[in-house]
């Protein structure tokens, strides 16, 4: 996981994890969750130094999506996460100095300003749009592949999920939409955002792109479909979805 490593504490969760020596040089480490455990026993991430090269292959967490136990990816993701949110949060940003992990949750306290710090996570949200038997998917110009999939956005300030939903139709493809329904949502830690999903009716209105973030953008019916994302990631999950509610 570029260097990370999941370890476990055997009996002292809140305690410094005493380093093995077969691990070598660990930078950090930091507790996981009492709670998300693996074989009853709380995790910790460990950071490891760039040098550290003694028989361990370290690989990110994205190339194992699909291929490891869902238990063990939440494990990897959180840890991720979490020890992003470490890396760039060390200091008040209201008064500069630094800043302590509590004890008690899962946060940071400046203690000159009493404020507490947790992690980020940024909101998103996914839809996919429907005409009958079709599906609206896109192309998005950071894609270097062909894959097609369906529209996203980050939620805004101020936004509710069902307002940013609206806007990003609208900025993306020109499209209304109806008929919004929740579908599931997803941890995507790449690097921190809560995905979001929904499944809506696209408008009649004709397709107008938003050329700075789509490179194409089409209905396409649930037999001939283009390469979609894989049935891990929610936009596959909606994807399948819709093709399994027509092919009956």
């Amino acid at each position: 996981m570029n260097k990370q490593q999941l370890l476990a504490h055997p009996d002292k969760p809140w305690q410094p994890w005493p380093v093995k020596p077969w691990l070598g040089a660990i930078q950090t480490h930091s507790l996981i969750d009492t709670g998300l455990c693996y074989q009853q026993q709380p995790c910790y991430a460990a950071e490891l130094i760039d040098e550290y090269h003694q028989g361990l292959t370290l690989t990110s967490l994205r190339q194992h999506l699909g291929s490891i136990d869902d238990h063990l990816y939440l494990l990897g993701s959180k840890a991720l996460q979490l020890n992003l949110w470490r890396q760039q949060h060390q200091f008040c940003g209201q008064c500069g100095s630094p800043i302590e992990r509590l004890t008690t949750e899962m946060a940071y306290q400046c203690h000159r300003c009493s404020l507490d710090f947790y992690p980020r996570i940024s909101p998103c949200i996914i839809v996919l749009l429907t005409q009958g038997e079709y599906c609206l998917l896109a192309h998005h110009q950071h894609h270097s592949d062909v894959m097609y999939s369906a529209l996203a956005g980050f939620v805004e300030a101020g936004e509710s999920l069902e307002q940013t939903l609206h806007r990003e139709v609208k900025e993306e493809v020109g499209l209304s939409a109806s008929n919004v329904r929740y579908f599931g949502s997803q941890s995507w830690p790449f690097p921190g955002q809560l995905m979001v999903g929904y499944t809506a009716e696209g408008g009649p209105e004709d397709i107008v792109i938003d050329e700075d973030e789509i490179a194409d953008a089409r209905w396409f019916h649930y037999t001939d479909l283009p390469v979609i994302p894989p049935i891990y990631t929610l936009s596959g999950q909606l994807i399948h979805s819709f093709v399994n509610s027509h092919d009956i």
